[in-house]
């Protein structure tokens, strides 16, 4: 094995496999001690880094996206260290360190290949900014609005906020998110509370005000929607999320489409009816009472 960290990614056996025998090929190499390096430096270019590692993978003769997973998985040492220097603690590490497994999914999926395909989406971890706590991952932003209330507690855009993220994978659980909710407000709370509310906020295809229409009532995707304020929300030139819905990011023809769940059907007869599609920015504000709800899930 790679590293005692390996484990949590949850890869897929045959791209654990194939890993580990690019890896035993390079484990000496000059290149890879670089890329650990960059990988400890926060100021590092994680798309400059990728076309290093590309450029490598071409000399090797592998693919480029998976030598860039190679090298992830190689440098989960790196990001323990930088965790530890963090305090964070060793379940939130291992949840975070299970995104892997999804970005190597969606590429296979997508690319018919085990790698990464969005290599920069990893300096957030590496440089110990971005977590999991459960299934969803949390950061830092800054609040995008020019004002929100909740409670006479009054956040602008000066304001330092909690980002969420649903990464690809599993099926989302509302109740499974409330727990994590409840989780990041005591990981976060003592940083980003403001008067005793932390803000989490979101921008998301699923909550774009015209996509909401579309979950079935009592459906998970419409508790997620409910659980937000959406404040504000913009427009993409094309369904960019609709790999997400039908696993292709063909959608010329709706009726081949599959329509296997109520949320595909729902999707086929509104790119049918031409409708549009956008994103949402929503917020969800936590204090010590919708804290103890949520941890209940």
């Amino acid at each position: 094995m790679i590293n005692e960290f390996v484990a949590y990614t949850k890869l897929d056996p045959e791209a654990l496999k194939l890993v580990e025998e690019i890896y035993e090929r390079i484990k000496n190499s000059p290149e890879l001690e670089s890329v650990l390096e960059q990988f400890r430096n926060k100021e590092t270019d994680y798309l400059g880094l990728q076309g290093q590692i590309i450029e490598y993978a071409g000399k090797l003769g592998v693919e480029g996206y998976t030598l860039c997973l190679v090298m992830v998985c190689a440098g989960l040492p790196v990001m323990k260290e930088n965790y530890d220097k963090l305090s964070v603690s060793q379940k939130i590490f291992e949840d975070s360190v299970a995104d892997v497994s999804c970005k190597a999914d969606e590429c296979k999926k997508f690319h018919g290949m085990w790698g990464i395909s969005c290599f920069p989406w990893y300096k957030g971890f590496f440089n110990g900014e971005r977590f999991a706590i459960g299934r969803f991952q949390y950061e830092e932003k800054q609040f995008f609005g020019e004002k929100y209330e909740y409670n006479n507690v009054c956040f602008t855009n000066e304001d330092k906020v909690v980002g969420f993220h649903i990464p690809s994978g599993s099926r989302m659980d509302v109740s499974d998110m409330k727990k994590s909710l409840a989780l990041a407000y005591e990981h976060f709370y003592d940083k980003y509370n403001k008067d005793g509310v932390m803000l989490i906020t979101c921008s998301s295809w699923l909550l774009y005000p015209k996509h909401g229409e579309l979950y079935a009532d009592g459906s998970n995707l419409r508790k997620f929607y409910d659980l937000f304020d959406v404040l504000s929300f913009g427009m993409y030139e094309k369904f960019v999320n609709c790999w997400r819905v039908f696993n292709t990011h063909d959608y010329s023809d709706p009726d081949k489409l599959p329509q296997n769940t109520s949320l595909q059907r729902a999707f086929v007869k509104y790119i049918k009816d031409g409708g549009d599609f956008g994103y949402g920015n929503g917020v969800i504000p936590i204090d010590e009472k919708k804290y103890k709800e949520f941890l209940n899930g």
